[in-house]
């Protein structure tokens, strides 16, 4: 079998760090979960079923989509980027082309006609302008596939 390239798909988290003080944040963060946050003798623990971690100061406690995680602060810095809410989700948004690719399976677009692509890259753009999620991202993978290929518009 041949070595293929893979990337990790940008999953959006949430998180919140825990200082040693920030019980109720914590607790309001994990509400809705299956795991419920227990304080024995001073030491707060996050308990799912039979399964119990003491949380320490500093580390971070990450929502994966109900999956509760604790994470050291290195770790936090070294696999994570915290999302500015006021910037472009360039991550975000690869993962949706890629998703809206998927369902278009556009599986031998390198062997289509270089000006097959720039028609419907010009077709796409003209109707992105009316805001649709759907062009918008269709302009972006025509304009990827034509980059990849080293073709200009």
């Amino acid at each position: 079998m041949t070595p293929v390239s893979l990337m990790t798909r940008p999953i959006p988290v949430t998180a919140i760090q825990w200082d040693g003080r920030n019980i109720q944040p914590l607790m309001d963060f994990l509400e809705g979960t299956d795991v419920e946050v227990r304080i024995q003798g001073g030491v707060v623990k996050i308990v799912n079923g039979e399964s119990a971690q003491v949380i320490l100061d500093g580390q971070w406690i990450l929502d994966n989509h109900g999956v509760i995680q604790l994470v050291e602060p290195e770790q936090l810095e070294k696999y994570f980027t915290v999302v500015d809410p006021n910037q472009p989700n360039v991550a975000a948004f690869a993962a949706l082309m890629k998703e809206r690719l998927d369902e278009n399976v556009k599986a031998n677009w390198d062997s289509t006609d270089p000006d097959e692509l720039r028609e419907d890259f010009k077709r796409n753009s003209d109707q992105a302008v009316t805001g649709s999620l759907i062009s918008l991202l269709d302009v972006a993978n025509y304009a990827m596939m034509l980059h990849q290929r080293g073709d200009g518009t």
